[in-house]
């Protein structure tokens, strides 16, 4: 037989309850479970262990034996979170070494809950494998110390239990937690752990979740979709698109649970006014846990608030204004654990540097937007739109250029990121670079050969109810079946249930395919697009039978179709520059930007991104002038934020443009900007 052979040897060391001892006791006020083996660069070997009694211990190991290296050897405590017995939280330690420092992860909290575990892993290092460990901050991991490393983010609840393998210079990260997405049931998780500059772990579940309200209030990722409640509704707002509709007095939307375990909450916003404690959102379970967003509070003004013991221990971000009204406007609000930052419009507006609650903290039941915890409060009247949820605090620019950008885009791929990573800038649905594939100059590099492609997570239309993807490429020589873009599943080298677009087909044309279970639908322009430079927008709209292909902001095909809805690709895989076909040729390109946007954009939106290049977010904004006697009155769109007003007295290259006058003010859906009347020849234009 080729099964080991398993041999008893004894004991590695004992505890028993307190007062209570044999002669095979060790230890009484300790619990000798949970070990976590490191094998130092020396050869010696040890062992931490210990939870939930008096912290966490080293011992030495006798390397042949894997016992306690002698019966009498020290055991140091290296971690504790409390001086009474009994009350310490810490558990699930693992030794690790790195870099000249030992690093010892541990859980706080409480597992073995389901969606209401409390477990988190938190970080230490030291000079010795038997300590001091110190946080980021210093602080001992004696004194309860520990950077927090890993907590409940999105589906991902009660991470606890860290191990790390070392693959061949690769490190990957194993810990356990409770799919808030499948009622709580204990899961295995897996991910490449990194290291920063000054020598930290650094691993991420970064996950987010988009609501376009383009026709209900699902998730564009499908994976945390709401419900329209009481009969709320979809409505088109001419030059912004499809939006969520609120009356203001029943009607709201409701989210899964797990989305409140999140740091970055942002939205577009129209409120019509009215009464205090209206909220955008607030999730949370009952009125002693949650975390909301009003436009106006009690004392004027636009409100964070955070508590898990009651409006009494509100921790709070407090604008120093109420949310504009009738206007659309951007709001935004960050956590990272010690600071919460308020934006409006992408620009910070309150700040509160000692935000300590985290939302997961408050155990969401009920996540409304539009509605609150308290009876009491009335329902949001007005219009939202582009709802996003991240896991991570987002970065002042990050923030900025949520703002900035169409509020139907759901991933951006702009290729400045170090590989192996390719970053998604506004999904955070990041891939990777597979092969030779490579990023340079701010651009993908796919040579065409076998093995180089970008692999990105599946799913990334799958969710929509219509979607855009567009690209900007300069092709090269592409052989047949050359994929820029294949969503789908595979079989025995087969394609199946996809979402594909080839620049260079069997049949010499360029190709958007789209091929399920419900249909197959192939829009075939004529020629191929080798050898050139181009921006490319596929459009697919199931719902209303429609397919388009653009190139350089010009329609080049459409066709008016029944077509299968995107639900049924598959989410297996997400490849740029591979088939789904084994037979297919690999892609020829350099590609400097990709995008998916959740919805049909319009020729407008199309045209606008064209002329503005791959490194815009852009929006058609159109500019309207009306003169007065002495003034000229500018006003474009709300929805334009960010936008100023400059002048020049010539057009062309010798244009020299001057801002003009003091900046903009928001009011009535428009933002104004006045200047005098000059009588001479200006020329004014919009930038930001």
């Amino acid at each position: 037989s080729d099964l080991p052979a398993w041999t008893d040897q004894g004991k590695v060391i004992q505890s028993n309850p307190v007062g209570q001892t044999n002669a095979t006791t060790d230890l009484t006020a300790y619990n000798c479970i949970d070990p976590s083996i490191l094998v130092d660069t020396n050869g010696t070997v040890w062992m931490s262990f210990g939870s939930y009694s008096d912290g966490i211990l080293v011992m030495q190991l006798d390397p042949t034996t894997g016992k306690r290296i002698a019966p009498g050897s020290p055991i140091t405590k290296v971690a504790d979170s409390s001086t009474s017995f009994f009350s310490n939280t810490t558990e699930g330690s693992c030794l690790y070494q790195h870099g000249g420092y030992y690093y010892l992860f541990l859980n706080y909290g409480g597992c073995c809950a389901g969606v209401n575990s409390t477990y988190n892993i938190r970080v230490g290092r030291g000079t010795s494998v038997t300590g001091p460990y110190l946080d980021r901050n210093g602080v001992n991991m004696l004194n309860g110390g520990g950077t927090m490393f890993l907590e409940s983010s999105g589906r991902f609840i009660g991470p606890g239990h860290a191990a790390i393998l070392n693959d061949n210079g690769t490190n990957w990260f194993t810990y356990h937690y409770y799919d808030g997405n499948n009622g709580g049931a204990a899961t295995l998780g897996i991910g490449r752990l990194t290291w920063s500059a000054d020598g930290w772990p650094v691993f991420t579940n970064d996950w987010s979740a988009f609501y376009p309200f383009n026709v209900d209030a699902s998730d564009a990722s499908g994976l945390y979709n709401g419900t329209l409640e009481n009969g709320a509704v979809i409505t088109h707002e001419p030059g912004f698109g499809n939006v969520l509709n609120l009356n203001g007095t029943s009607q709201y939307v409701l989210l899964p649970d797990p989305v409140a375990n999140a740091s970055t909450f942002a939205v577009w916003v129209k409120w019509n006014g009215g009464a205090t404690w209206q909220r955008i959102f607030d999730f949370g379970a009952d009125t002693t846990n949650y975390l909301f967003l009003t436009p106006r509070s009690s004392a004027g003004t636009m409100r964070f608030a955070i508590t898990i013991n009651g409006n009494g221990a509100e921790q709070q971000i407090n604008a120093p204004f109420a949310l504009p009204t009738n206007s659309w406007c951007h709001v935004a609000v960050t956590l990272d654990g010690s600071k919460g930052l308020l934006y409006l419009n992408g620009i910070p507006v309150a700040t509160n540097n000692n935000l300590t609650i985290r939302p997961w903290q408050i155990l969401a039941k009920t996540n409304y937007i539009g509605h609150s915890q308290f009876a009491a409060d009335p329902l949001f009247g007005g219009e939202i739109s582009s709802f996003r949820i991240f896991g991570r605090a987002l970065s002042g620019a990050e923030i900025k250029d949520l703002a900035y950008a169409p509020p139907a885009l759901a991933h951006r791929y702009s290729f400045t990121s170090n590989a192996p990573k390719v970053w998604d800038s506004i999904g955070l649905a990041h891939g990777t670079l597979q092969g030779n594939a490579a990023i340079t100059n701010n651009a993908l590099q796919l040579t065409g050969a076998y093995g180089n492609y970008v692999n990105l997570p599946g799913g990334l239309v799958s969710g929509s109810s219509a979607a855009t993807i567009e690209f900007w490429a300069n092709f090269g020589a592409n052989g047949s079946g050359a994929q820029l873009f294949d969503f789908g599943d595979s079989s025995n080298a087969v394609g199946q249930n996809f979402v594909s677009f080839s620049p260079h087909t069997a049949v010499n044309t360029a190709q958007l395919g789209l091929a399920t279970a419900a249909g197959t639908v192939n829009l075939t322009p004529p020629g191929i697009f080798d050898n050139q430079a181009l921006q490319v927008d596929c459009v697919i709209d199931p719902m209303n039978a429609y397919e388009a292909i653009y190139t350089n902001g010009v329609l080049l095909s459409a066709a008016t179709s029944t077509t299968p809805p995107l639900n049924t690709v598959s989410t297996a895989w997400s490849f740029l520059g591979r088939s789904l076909f084994g037979t297919d040729a690999w892609l020829n390109a350099t590609i400097d930007e990709f995008r998916i946007y959740d919805g049909r954009l319009t020729p407008a939106e199309i045209a606008v991104n064209d002329q503005s290049g791959p490194t815009v977010l852009a929006v058609p904004i159109r500019l309207d002038i009306s003169t007065a006697t002495s003034n000229i009155t500018l006003t474009w769109p709300a929805y334009g934020i960010g936008f100023t007003a400059q002048s020049s007295p010539v057009l062309g290259p010798n244009a020299v443009w001057s801002p003009i006058g003091a900046s903009p003010t928001l009011g009535n859906n428009v933002w104004q900007q006045t200047l005098p009347m000059t009588n001479k020849v200006t020329f004014i234009r919009l930038i930001r």
